[in-house]
This record gives C-alpha cells, sequence and structure tokens, in this order.
C-alpha cells in the first residue's frame, strides 16, 4: 500500500501521471510518512528480530561441513592465471600504473608464474598492495546541461 502510493506520487511529480492508474491517495500527510518510517525503524530496534536471526544463523552454521575445504581457499593455479589473462578484453583504459590489458594478455606466457606467486602470496597472508584499492574515475557527459552537474 505505502510503495503504491510513492509510486503513485512519482508519476505525478515526473509528470508521468497515467489515468489509468488511480488506485493510491496522493495526499498523504506527514504523519503517515513518519509513521512508515518509525515502524521501520522500531524493526530494526526489535530484540526479538536479534534473538530470531542470531538462532537463524547460528544453525546455518551448525550445518556447515568444515572438513571441506572452501574452493576459494584453494591456491592460484598457473592454468588459471593464463585462462584469466588470455581472457581479458582489449582497448580498455589502464589503471593508475598505466599496465594496459594489452601487456597482460600478450605477455600472458611470461608474466603468469610471478602473477600466480603474487596472487598466492595475497591468498595466504590475507593482505594486498593498498595502491591497489585506487582508481582514475573520469566523468563522462551523456546529456543535458553541462554546466549543471548534478
Amino acid at each position: 500500500e505505502f510503495w503504491t502510493l510513492l509510486k503513485c506520487l512519482d508519476r505525478e511529480v515526473n509528470g508521468k501521471n497515467n489515468p489509468n492508474t488511480n488506485n493510491c491517495d496522493p495526499n498523504i500527510t506527514s504523519e503517515e510518512w513518519i509513521q512508515h518510517f518509525t515502524s521501520l525503524n522500531n524493526l530494526i530496534n526489535d530484540k526479538s528480530f536479534d534473538t530470531a536471526f542470531e538462532y537463524t544463523v547460528t544453525e546455518h552454521l551448525d550445518h556447515i561441513d568444515t572438513q571441506t575445504p572452501n574452493p576459494l581457499d584453494f591456491q592460484f593455479t598457473a592454468m588459471e592465471v593464463l585462462n584469466g589473462l588470455k581472457s581479458l578484453k582489449t582497448a580498455k583504459a589502464s589503471g593508475i600504473d598505466s599496465i594496459s590489458n594489452e601487456m597482460l594478455k600478450y605477455g600472458a606466457k611470461t608474466l603468469c608464474q610471478p602473477l600466480v606467486t603474487l596472487f598466492n602470496t595475497i591468498l595466504n597472508n590475507g593482505t594486498f598492495p593498498s595502491n591497489w584499492t585506487t582508481s582514475i574515475l573520469t566523468p563522462i557527459f551523456k546529456s543535458g546541461n553541462k554546466c549543471n552537474v548534478v
């Protein structure tokens, strides 16, 4: 009921009002908004929810087979890395290190073993180079007023 009303209001605000869709009252009061979002907050603060969630998680954890190794914990193989390098798309922007996909793809045979060693070291230590968290973002103009960045 709430979401139906919200969709109706959105149609009116954006000029998409369809005369065949008249199943909601667009005159929602501020008290109704407050009541709705307060009730959502009450669900978060409900301790019985926490208890039920904890029980559900505990039940699932109890059924996990800890003897079977997780495939995500296996060491990288040369074949996996080589296949990954060969499947890279070309003509894509390089990262902050200026290493292009073409360099990686066409140098796959030479780079494969050093990358296997690097990836397995990262997997074993649980840490990766901090500069891998840096990226370059370039906004691309699509349409509208170029002076309005919003």
